[in-house]
């Protein structure tokens, strides 16, 4: 991958706030050629866990692309998924479980669990992780092929040309929230003995939840809510000024009845870069979700900033600050070559 065409990254946080969001790059070989493995993680709740994957994910799925030629992509991509999802909540259960399910009263409980907390910065970092929740998108680009794994609401879309000066938003990947007919119908499926109207609410898992796949928010996934009480909800993990997690979530955690609620296994599709394919821009939430802010605005956004000779990842952010933004952003532009290869 030449410098020339080498990804863009750009970044904007909210005044006086932790920036949630978080981006990877790599490059393996495979077959003789490379193979770029590029990442958007949108955290929520925290930036423990977006962190967290930001690594574990792209260098699980580098390291499977290395040393198995025999696997394709997608399968890579699914199977580092929910391996790295699984591995936050074995991660809770081993380092936990045994304080959860001692038969001792309540206090003791919680006090040996906040002692825990304190003295172990690899605990307290394992029960962040898992109580934060994250977003991911993972675009790999291998040859003439784009292959785009995605958990949440993320957003992967492709500039394409129409003609000399024309250009469309081809979009590469569709949001998993509430508001999706595919994704509502995909939960009541999954709960059939719970009433729709409960499970989705304002558009919102439980009225509480925009996206409905994520890595951690284990809430969300763990039948045990101890897990939640004792771990979660302690006073040594919770953000000064703000109610403990368990707090949060107690007005609906009795409506709970079948978790997991939540998914990490990713939608994959794969796209054949032409001649006519531009560029590609993956973007957090914080992006799609101002106001006025579409796939067509942003690819023409980008568009000019490139025909201008300046970075298109910046102009882009640049151009939704001034719409007002509401949330962290990270905008990521590949420009590809004239023969539609980066």
């Amino acid at each position: 991958m030449g410098s020339k065409n080498a990804p863009k990254v750009y970044t904007c946080n909210l005044p006086n706030a932790k920036n949630e969001d978080r981006y990877s790059q790599y490059v393996v070989r495979r077959d003789g050629s490379d193979i770029t493995i590029l990442g958007v993680y949108d955290g929520h709740g925290g930036s423990a866990c977006a962190e967290y994957i930001s690594k574990a994910l792209p260098e699980r799925i580098a390291a499977m692309l290395e040393r198995n030629k025999n696997i394709s992509v997608e399968e890579c991509l699914k199977s580092s998924f929910i391996g790295v999802d699984d591995s936050i909540l074995e991660d809770l259960h081993h380092t936990f479980r045994s304080y959860v399910t001692w038969p001792l009263p309540r206090s003791v409980r919680q006090k040996i669990i906040d002692r825990k907390l304190k003295e172990s910065e690899s605990a307290r970092e394992i029960a962040l992780r898992a109580k934060d929740g994250s977003t991911a998108l993972v675009a790999i680009i291998e040859g003439e092929w784009i292959i785009v794994g995605n958990v949440g609401d993320c957003r992967a879309v492709l500039g394409r040309s129409t003609s000399p000066t024309g250009i469309e938003a081809v979009d590469l990947t569709i949001d998993q929230n509430g508001d999706k007919e595919g994704e509502r119908e995909r939960i009541f499926g999954e709960h059939p003995g719970e009433e729709a109207n409960m499970l989705i609410v304002g558009g919102r898992l439980f009225g509480h939840m925009a996206v409905t796949r994520s890595f951690g928010d284990v809430f969300f996934k763990e039948p045990n809510k101890a897990y939640t009480e004792f771990v979660f909800g302690s006073p040594r993990i919770t953000e000064s000024g703000k109610l403990p997690y368990n707090e949060t979530v107690s007005h609906f955690c009795s409506l709970m009845k079948t978790p997991p609620y939540l998914t990490a296994v990713p939608e994959v599709m794969r796209y054949k870069i032409s001649t006519e394919d531009r560029f590609l821009v993956v973007a957090s939430d914080g992006v799609w979700g101002v106001k006025g802010v579409t796939s067509e605005w942003a690819i023409g956004v980008v568009e000019k900033g490139l025909g201008i000779g300046v970075d298109g990842a910046e102009f882009m952010v640049e151009q939704v600050k001034k719409l007002g933004v509401g949330d962290d952003i990270t905008v990521l532009v590949v420009n590809f070559g004239n023969d539609g290869v980066i």
